[in-house]
C-alpha cells in the first residue's frame, strides 16, 4: 500500500499544472485554407471508390506555386487508380479558381498533449466547411452521409515553415489524398481515393539531410473527395509557423482568395489589363483593394511600319490604324513602306539648289553669277550653272555685234562703209552658219559657236532651223557633272534612312552601310534611331527566374543570381527570399539545448540565443521521478505513464490510450501492479475484467 501511495503522489505531481510566463504553449495553429470543390464543377471529386495511390505527385514541390503538380497531366492508368479523371483541373486543387472552387480559410488548432509532447489534433467527422462555400449559395446539392448532410468535397493547403530542432516527428491518419512536403521533398505520399490510412515521418531518422537551426518549408495538402466518411487526425511537434500573410490574411498567400482580376479589379475598360496588387500591398483604412488594383493598356503591337496598332476601346480587339507621315524640314513625302516606314527625299536636290533650306523651309539656290559684263549667267534645271555671251553675233553680215567695258552691247551697220556681202552670204550660209564680210565684200563663212561656258553641258544646231541648244554632260548612276568632269555626288543615293551611310560608288552605284552603332559593350543592344539619326544603347534586360534568381548580363550572356533581400538589421528578424512572395521577414526561432523541455529565446540587445526551462515542466521532461518510480516498478517512462492512466482510468483507459497513440509499454507484465498476486499478496488494482 505504500508503494502504490508513493506512485500516486508523483503521478499527481507530474499533472499539476502551474501557470509561468515559460510554460509550453498549450495550442498549435495550422493556418489552413480550404477550396470547397464540387463534383458538378470538377469530375475528380465523388468518383466512384478507389484505393491508396503512391506516385501520383512529383516529388519536389513546384516553390513557386507552393502546390503539387501531377507526374503527368494525361490520362494515365496511375491517374486512373488514384482517379484523377480530370488531370488538367487538378492544378485547382490547392488554388483559387473562381470557375471550380471557393476558398475558406480555415485554421486548425492542435492541443498540447504533456504526456507525449505533442501537439494532437483528431476528428473523425471531419467536415469544417459544413454549409459554407458552394453550400452556402444554395446553388449547387449538398451531398448527405446518411441523414447527415455534409459538405464532402473539398481540399486543405498549409504553406508554412519550421525551424528545426532535432527531435521533430509528424503522424497523419486519415483518408482520402495527403502529401506532405518538408524541405521542398515529398516526404509523406498517401494519395488516391481511399479509406483510413496511416504515415509517420521522424527527421532525425530521415534522408531529408535537415540542419539544426535551420528553417524550412513544411506544406501540407488534404483532399476530401467521397461521401463515405471523412477523417483527420495528426500528431506532431514540429513548430510550424506562417512566415508571413497577403491581404487577405491568408498565410503564405498572394492575394487570390480575395482578390479575383476579373471582378475586383474590373474597370469596365476594355482596352485595360486588370491584375490584383502584389500580396504585400497594404490596404489603408477606408480603402478597398480594388483601390490598389492595376489597370495596364492593353498593347497591341504591330510589325507594318504605315500602320500602328491600337484597342478597339469598344471590344477589346487589336485593330490598324494607318499612319500619317509627319513633315520634316527640308525633305519631301514620297511615301510609307511597310517596312521601314515612312520615306522622304531632299527637297533641294538637283543641279540649280545647294541641298539646303533656309529657316522658312525654302531651297537655297546655287550661286552661278560671275564677274564678266559681256557675259549672260543662268542655271538651267538640268544642266546646272550656264554663261552665254551677252552680244551673240546676229545673223545679218552687215551687222556686227561687240560688247563694251561695262557691257554694252554694240551693233556696228557696216554696208555704209563698204561693200556688204549680205547677198552673197544669203547664197552661201546653211542654218548652223552665219556670216561676215571682208573689205572686198566677200562673204566669210562661220560655224556658229555651240559653246555657252558651261563645261558640263554639249551645245548642238539643229540643221534645220539653225537653233543652237545644250545637253546636258550625262554621267553613270549617281555621279553628277562639274566643271566638265562626272563626279561621285552621295546625295544622289539618299535613301531617307537615317540610319545608313549613303555613298556614290567610283563605278556609279549606290551604297548604303548601316551606321556602326557599337559601343563594344556586349551588355547592350545597339541600334539606330531612324527618326533622330542617332545610336541608342539598350541595357540587355536578362530575365529573373521566379522570385529569388535575379537575371543580369556577363560578356553578352544572360545569367541569374540569388537576389539579395535588404537586411533589417535585428539580430531576432529573419530576412530571406522565398520563390512564392520573394523577399519576407519573419521572426528567428531559436533553438534551445534540450528542445523538449526548454524555449529556445532569442535576443536583439546581445544577438544570442538562449535556453530557457519550461515551468511548469512538460510530463516528459520530469524524468527523474518518474524514473526513480518507474526503476522499483521495473517499467520505462513510458510505462509508468500508461500506468498513470490505468490508474485513473482503468484498464480500458490504458488500452484507448494505446490504440491511439501508439505508444509502447514495456515490461508492464513485471509490473507488480499487473501482477494478480506479486509477493503472494493480492494486488488491489488488478481484477480480470478491468
Amino acid at each position: 500500500m505504500l508503494k502504490l501511495n508513493i506512485l500516486l503522489f508523483v503521478l499527481l505531481s507530474v499533472l499539476a499544472f502551474t501557470i509561468y510566463a515559460d510554460e509550453i504553449p498549450s495550442t498549435l495553429k495550422l493556418e489552413a485554407i480550404i477550396f470547397d470543390q464540387h463534383p458538378s464543377l470538377d469530375s475528380n471529386f465523388e468518383p466512384e471508390g478507389g484505393n491508396l495511390t503512391p506516385g501520383l505527385v512529383k516529388t519536389s514541390l513546384n516553390q513557386v506555386s507552393r502546390v503539387p503538380e501531377l507526374v503527368s497531366t494525361a490520362q494515365t492508368a496511375l491517374n486512373n487508380q488514384g482517379r484523377i479523371k480530370s488531370p488538367t483541373t487538378f492544378k485547382w486543387w490547392f488554388a483559387s479558381n473562381p470557375a471550380t472552387n471557393v476558398p475558406i480559410q480555415s485554421p486548425m488548432v492542435l492541443n498540447y498533449q504533456d504526456r507525449s509532447g505533442v501537439y494532437s489534433y483528431s476528428n473523425s467527422y471531419f467536415f469544417p466547411i459544413d454549409g459554407k462555400g458552394w453550400d452556402a449559395t444554395g446553388k449547387y446539392r449538398i451531398y448527405s452521409n446518411g441523414s447527415v448532410n455534409h459538405n464532402f468535397h473539398f481540399c486543405l493547403k498549409i504553406n508554412s515553415k519550421f525551424t528545426y530542432k532535432g527531435t521533430e516527428e509528424f503522424l497523419f491518419v486519415g483518408d482520402d489524398d495527403v502529401w506532405v512536403f518538408i524541405d521542398n521533398k515529398l516526404a509523406v505520399d498517401l494519395g488516391g481515393l481511399h479509406s483510413r490510412e496511416q504515415a509517420s515521418i521522424n527527421l532525425k531518422s530521415s534522408t531529408l539531410g535537415l540542419k539544426v537551426d535551420k528553417t524550412y518549408n513544411f506544406d501540407f495538402f488534404y483532399c476530401e473527395r467521397h461521401t463515405t466518411a471523412s477523417n483527420m487526425r495528426i500528431d506532431t511537434n514540429l513548430e510550424v509557423f506562417c512566415p508571413y500573410y497577403d491581404y487577405c490574411g491568408v498565410c503564405s498567400g498572394d492575394g487570390s482568395t480575395c482578390c479575383n482580376a476579373a471582378t475586383t479589379c474590373n474597370d469596365n475598360k476594355p482596352c485595360t489589363i486588370d491584375t490584383c496588387p502584389p500580396w504585400n500591398t497594404v490596404i489603408d483604412s477606408g480603402k478597398s483593394i480594388s483601390d490598389y488594383c492595376s489597370h495596364t493598356p492593353k498593347s497591341c503591337p504591330n510589325d507594318n511600319q504605315c500602320y500602328t496598332g491600337s484597342c478597339n476601346t469598344a471590344n477589346g480587339n487589336c485593330q490598324q490604324t494607318k499612319i500619317t507621315c509627319p513633315p520634316i524640314a527640308c525633305q519631301v513625302l514620297i511615301g510609307c513602306n511597310n517596312s521601314t516606314g515612312c520615306q522622304y527625299k531632299p527637297k533641294c536636290s538637283g543641279p540649280c539648289n545647294t541641298g539646303k533650306c533656309d529657316a522658312q523651309g525654302e531651297c537655297i539656290a546655287r550661286d552661278c553669277q560671275g564677274s564678266d559684263p559681256c557675259k549672260v549667267y543662268s542655271c538651267d534645271p538640268n544642266s546646272g550653272c550656264s554663261m552665254v555671251d551677252k552680244c551673240p553675233q546676229l545673223d545679218n553680215p552687215c551687222i556686227i555685234a561687240s560688247c563694251s567695258a561695262n557691257g554694252t552691247c554694240i551693233n556696228t551697220d557696216i554696208s555704209q562703209g563698204g561693200k556688204c556681202c549680205k547677198d552673197d552670204c544669203d547664197d552661201k550660209l546653211k542654218p548652223c552658219q552665219y556670216g561676215t564680210c571682208d573689205t572686198d565684200g566677200k562673204c566669210i563663212v562661220h560655224e556658229k559657236d555651240l559653246e555657252d561656258g558651261n563645261l558640263c553641258t554639249i551645245g548642238k544646231c539643229d540643221p534645220a532651223t539653225g537653233v543652237v541648244s545644250q545637253d546636258p554632260v550625262v554621267c553613270d548612276g549617281c555621279k553628277d557633272c562639274a566643271e566638265g568632269n562626272c563626279i561621285q555626288v552621295d546625295a544622289n543615293c539618299d535613301d531617307s534612312n537615317f540610319c545608313t551611310i549613303d555613298a556614290c560608288s567610283a563605278s556609279g552605284n549606290c551604297t548604303y552601310t548601316p551606321t556602326n552603332c557599337d559601343d563594344q559593350d556586349p551588355c547592350t543592344i545597339d541600334t539606330c534611331d531612324a527618326k533622330e539619326g542617332k545610336c541608342v544603347h539598350t541595357p540587355l534586360v536578362c530575365p529573373d527566374e521566379g522570385n529569388c534568381q535575379v537575371g543580369y548580363c556577363s560578356a553578352g550572356e544572360c545569367k541569374v543570381k540569388p537576389r539579395e533581400c535588404p537586411a533589417t538589421g535585428a539580430f531576432c528578424l529573419i530576412t530571406e527570399c522565398d520563390e512564392a512572395a520573394g523577399c519576407i521577414v519573419y521572426d528567428k526561432r531559436c533553438t534551445s539545448d534540450n528542445p523538449k523541455c526548454q524555449r529556445g529565446v532569442c535576443s536583439n540587445e546581445t544577438a544570442e540565443c538562449v535556453s530557457r526551462d519550461y515551468d511548469p515542466k512538460p510530463f516528459i521532461c520530469k524524468t527523474a521521478a518518474v524514473v526513480s518510480t518507474a526503476v522499483i516498478a521495473g517499467v520505462t517512462v513510458a510505462g509508468a505513464v500508461a500506468l498513470g492512466l490505468a490508474i485513473f482510468g482503468g484498464k480500458k483507459g490504458y488500452d484507448y490510450w494505446k490504440e491511439t497513440h501508439d505508444n509502447k509499454i514495456s515490461m508492464a507484465t513485471e509490473n507488480p501492479l499487473y501482477v494478480q498476486n506479486p509477493a503472494s499478496a493480492e494486488n488491489p488494482l488488478y481484477t480480470g475484467n478491468t
